[in-house]
């Protein structure tokens, strides 16, 4: 397999998980590590994540997503990933900064408010259940609000090119006659 792109190893690892090669998927990830491409290293060193907390290497699991986190710190699965092995350890304070700093990397994302709201409602902190699940409600009604907004401003921009050209139309025919 030399002479291959990054993407391919991250193809050719993928392949190899759905055959439950997870040696060789392993091996195709760390190829990816070699290269220099910072989104596919990103996404080997999640995948290889993900293998490590299928065999229970929770350590290694960490410092793979702690690497993502640090190649870039918007990756929502490495701040859940990091979040739920806090969790698996009994670390839920951990666990909940994890998740709030993820947030703090990309604010009001659904999955990283969700899983927050589950881990303060399954620990009985209901106040910061209660802040998160408006937050995350306002948020939503935030993106309808835009998505009803960017309609609007589409229609008005299609009927001022309409008016406009009336207009023009219009100038045309008085001065014509």
């Amino acid at each position: 397999f030399y002479g291959l792109e990054n993407h391919d190893y991250l193809s050719l690892g993928d392949i190899y998980i759905k055959l439950y090669q997870y040696n060789n998927a392993k091996r195709m990830y760390r190829r990816v590590l070699w290269g220099k491409e910072l989104n596919c290293k990103s996404q080997a060193l999640l995948n290889l994540g993900d293998l490590y907390v299928s065999e229970q290497a929770i350590d290694r699991a960490k410092r793979m997503y702690l690497d993502v986190i640090e190649l870039n710190p918007n990756e929502v699965r490495a701040w859940a990933g990091l979040s739920y092995l806090f969790q698996r350890e009994g670390k839920i304070p951990n666990a909940i900064e994890t998740l709030k700093e993820g947030l703090g990397h990309r604010p009001f994302n659904a999955g990283l408010l969700i899983q927050l709201r589950l881990l303060y409602k399954s620990n009985k902190n209901y106040w910061n259940y209660t802040k998160i699940s408006f937050t995350y409600r306002m948020h939503k009604i935030r993106n309808k609000i835009e998505a009803i907004l960017k309609k609007i401003y589409t229609y008005l921009k299609v009927l001022w090119n309409d008016i406009i050209q009336h207009y023009s139309e219009y100038k045309k025919f008085l001065y014509a006659g």
